[in-house]
């Protein structure tokens, strides 16, 4: 058993930042459509947590697989936003 190469980190990394960036668009969108503040509150927290993941992937995206502005065009795939919600 070996290390990952860089493709396969790639791969996993984008796969994580995606699912981070589509709960964090749930998050959002769910926050339009709270109930009570109470409730809002906590999706707005959930939303937070979703936003400071996507960060910090898309970080190590960066440093240890391709540049900045390679970067920029996987996120802009799919529905055309440069970072998350």
């Amino acid at each position: 058993m070996g290390y990952a190469g860089r493709d396969e980190v790639a791969a996993a990394l984008d796969e994580l930042l995606e699912a981070e960036r589509s709960g964090a668009r749930v998050a959002l969108d769910s926050m339009k459509d709270a109930g009570n503040p109470a409730m809002s509150r906590l999706i707005r927290t959930i939303h937070g947590d979703e936003a400071r993941w996507c960060a910090m992937l898309a970080s190590q995206r960066a440093d240890r697989c391709r540049t900045v502005s390679a970067l920029w065009r996987i996120l802009r795939q799919g529905n055309g936003h440069r970072r998350c919600p």
